[in-house]
């Protein structure tokens, strides 16, 4: 998990990369995928880093399908 503040208002698609940088910095390893949250919007990709999304519940799911999305 990584976090960076900023002092105005900075969409998520243009601090993941300095996110990713942070959480590089203190692991002291790369990550390979990120999960983000629905608010997210950008590229599905970085560099080598995969991007996940979780899905959008619809009405019709069972718990489960709702759980794992």
């Amino acid at each position: 998990m990584g976090a960076v503040s900023h002092e105005s208002y900075i969409h998520d698609n243009h601090t993941l990369p300095e996110v990713l940088t942070h959480i590089e910095i203190s692991r002291g390893t790369t990550v390979k995928p990120a999960v983000c949250d629905r608010g997210y919007r950008g590229k599905k990709k970085f560099g080598e880093i995969e991007i996940i999304l979780p899905g959008t519940s619809l009405k019709r799911d069972n718990r489960y399908q709702r759980d794992k999305k």
